[in-house]
C-alpha cells in the first residue's frame, strides 16, 4: 500500500450481528400460527393477530438479544368488543307490588 493512499474496508458485517428476538405472552412464548404473525428482519420486528380476539389481552412482551446484551419491552393490551351474552341466571328474591 502506498502512504497517502485512503484504506476503505468494510467492517459492518463482521461487527454488527442481528439479534434474536423472541415474543411472549403473559410469560409464555408466542408463535406465529392461524392468527398471529411474526415478522422479524434486520434490526425490525413485527407483531401481527388477526383478527384479534378478547383472549388476545395480556402482556406482551418483546426481547431483543445479541452478543452486545438484552433488552426488553412489555405492553398491556385490552382487547375490548361488545359484552357476552349473560350466563347463569337464577332468580334469587321475588318482589311484587301487590299487597
Amino acid at each position: 500500500m502506498l502512504a497517502h493512499k485512503c484504506i476503505v474496508r468494510n467492517l459492518k458485517d463482521q461487527f454488527q450481528t442481528f439479534p434474536v428476538v423472541v415474543w411472549t405472552v403473559d410469560g409464555n412464548p408466542l408463535k406465529s400460527g392461524r392468527h398471529v404473525t411474526l415478522d422479524n428482519v434486520d434490526y425490525n420486528s413485527k407483531l401481527v393477530v388477526r383478527p384479534v380476539k378478547r383472549e388476545d389481552s395480556g402482556q406482551y412482551t418483546i426481547t431483543a438479544t445479541n452478543p452486545s446484551g438484552k433488552d426488553s419491552v412489555t405492553v398491556n393490551i385490552v382487547v375490548t368488543d361488545k359484552p357476552s351474552p349473560p350466563q347463569d341466571i337464577a332468580v334469587t328474591t321475588l318482589l311484587s307490588n301487590e299487597s
